[in-house]
C-alpha cells in the first residue's frame, strides 16, 4: 500500500493536521501505461513497415528501424527536425504526405494534390495515400504505398501524424507484366490475323506472276518486269512470316537438340555480320541440356538477337552470346516473375552498347516499334524472337539502362523425355 501524507490547517487554527490518501491504484495505473507505452514504442520500432511520426511543429519524434534501413539515415540524425526524404528520391525536393495532413485540410490536399496521386485512405476518414517511387541503397528502384494520417488523443486532441510506406515493388511488376502480356496478346491476334490475309494475297500475287513468265517464256523482255514483281512479292512474304511468328501461328518442326551446335556452326557468320571492330565471344556450357524447338526458329533467334546488339554498338564494343542450364523454384533469388518453377536452358546475348531507357523496354518487343534510323529495320526482329519463344512456353527477359548495355536472356523448358516422343 502507498499512502501520500499532505499537511494542512483549518483557517482559524495555526496546527497542522495531517491528510493520508491512498494512491496505490494511481501509480498502479501510471505503471501500467508506461509499460504500455513501452511495448507500443517496441511494436512501431520492430515493425518492417517503415513508419515515422512528427509533432505539431513539423517536427520527426518517432523514425522506426524500418525507416533507418531503407533510407540510411539514423533516427539521431533526424529526430526533433522536419523529415527531410530527399536523398530517397534522387536529392529532389517532394511533398511529405503527414506535413500536408498537418497544415492542410484533406479537401485542400486533394485539390492541390490529387491530380499527383494523392488521393483518400478509405478505412479511415483523416488520412491520405499516394503510391510513390524511390532510390534506394545500392541504386534500386522501389515502389511504395504511402499512408499518412493523423494521431488523436482520448480527448480529440491532434498530437501529431503518422506516416509509414508498404513495399510494393512485387505487386507492381507483376501488375506492369500483366498488362504487358495482355497488350502483346491483343497485338498478337491482330497481328495473325492482318498477316494471314496479307499472305494469302499475296501467294495469289507470285503465283500469276510464275504463270505469266511461264506464259511469255524466258526470252520476252517483259519476263524481267515480271521477275521483279515476283521479288517483292517474296520479300513482302518474308515480313509476313515474321508477323506469324510473333503471333505465334508460323508453322514449326521442333526437334529435341542442343543449342551449342547451332551456336557453333552460325559463329562465323555472325562474325561476318558483327563486322571487324566488335568482339564477339562465346560462352557456352558444355554440359547444356537439350531442348525441343525448331532449328531453323533457334537460328532466326540468336541472329536476330545479335544483330540487336551489333546496332547498339557504335562500331566498336562486345557482344557475349551464352548458354547455360538454369534451375528455377519459387526460392531463386533471380527468379524471373511469371516463368514457372523447374529446369531451363538460357540463351543470353549481351552487349556494351548504349542501352534503353525504361519507356523503350516497355515496348520493345512490339511489333513496328524501332529506335533504328529510316530503313536500318522493320522493328520485327524482336517481336518474331518473343513470339517464338512463347510458342515454346519459354520466358524472354531483358535488362538495359543507358550507358550501360543491354542483356536478352531467354530460357526455354528442358527437355525431359526421350528423343523419340
Amino acid at each position: 500500500m502507498m499512502v501520500a501524507i499532505c499537511w494542512r490547517a483549518p483557517l482559524c487554527f495555526s496546527t497542522k493536521y495531517p491528510i493520508v490518501r491512498d494512491i496505490s491504484r494511481e501509480k498502479k495505473d501510471q505503471t501500467q501505461l508506461l509499460k504500455e507505452m513501452e511495448l507500443l514504442a517496441s511494436v512501431l520500432d520492430g515493425s518492417p513497415i517503415p513508419t515515422f511520426m512528427i509533432n505539431h511543429q513539423g517536427e520527426v519524434i518517432l523514425w522506426n528501424r524500418a525507416c533507418e534501413l531503407i533510407s540510411c539515415i539514423s533516427r539521431q540524425d533526424v529526430l526533433g527536425k522536419p523529415p527531410d526524404l530527399k536523398p530517397l528520391f534522387e536529392g529532389k525536393a517532394v511533398s511529405v504526405l503527414a506535413e500536408m495532413l498537418l497544415r492542410m485540410p484533406e479537401k485542400e490536399i486533394l485539390e492541390v494534390y490529387g491530380r499527383r496521386g494523392v488521393k483518400l485512405y478509405k478505412p479511415s476518414s483523416e488520412a491520405i495515400e499516394c503510391i510513390g517511387h524511390i532510390i534506394v541503397n545500392g541504386g534500386k528502384r522501389k515502389t511504395l504505398r504511402i499512408i499518412a494520417a493523423r494521431v488523436r488523443d482520448f480527448s480529440g486532441r491532434m498530437m501529431g501524424v503518422l506516416q509509414c510506406a508498404e513495399d510494393i515493388t512485387e505487386e507492381d511488376d507483376l501488375h506492369r507484366q500483366l498488362f504487358h502480356s495482355q497488350k502483346m496478346e491483343a497485338l498478337g491476334r491482330l497481328t495473325g490475323e492482318v498477316a494471314h490475309d496479307f499472305n494469302n494475297a499475296l501467294c495469289v500475287i507470285t503465283g500469276y506472276a510464275d504463270s505469266i513468265m511461264m506464259e511469255l517464256g524466258c526470252d520476252n523482255p517483259i519476263c524481267r518486269k515480271i521477275e521483279k514483281i515476283k521479288r517483292a512479292g517474296e520479300q513482302a512474304s518474308s515480313l509476313t512470316r515474321r508477323l506469324l511468328a510473333f503471333s505465334r501461328r508460323q508453322m514449326s518442326h521442333p526437334v529435341v537438340l542442343n543449342l551449342n551446335p547451332i551456336i557453333r556452326d552460325l559463329e562465323q557468320v555472325l562474325r561476318h555480320i558483327i563486322g571487324e571492330g566488335i568482339n564477339f565471344t562465346t560462352v557456352l556450357d558444355p554440359d547444356l541440356e537439350r531442348v525441343r524447338v525448331d532449328p531453323v526458329q533457334v537460328e532466326q533467334i540468336i541472329t536476330n538477337l545479335v544483330i540487336n546488339a551489333r546496332d547498339a554498338l557504335p562500331g566498336e564494343g562486345r557482344i557475349i552470346l551464352e548458354t547455360a542450364n538454369v534451375e528455377f523454384d519459387h526460392a531463386h533469388a533471380f527468379h524471373p516473375a511469371g516463368i514457372r518453377p523447374g529446369g531451363y536452358v538460357m540463351l543470353a546475348v549481351r552487349d556494351t552498347g548504349a542501352g534503353m531507357s525504361s519507356d523503350t523496354l516497355s515496348h520493345v518487343f512490339e511489333p513496328f516499334f524501332t529506335t533504328k534510323e529510316e530503313g536500318r529495320g522493320t522493328g520485327l526482329g524482336l517481336s518474331s524472337v518473343y513470339g517464338i519463344v512463347q510458342q515454346y512456353e519459354g520466358h524472354i527477359q531483358v535488362q538495359s539502362e543507358l550507358g550501360k548495355g543491354s542483356i536478352f536472356r531467354i530460357y526455354l523448358p528442358r527437355f525431359e523425355g526421350n528423343s523419340m516422343g
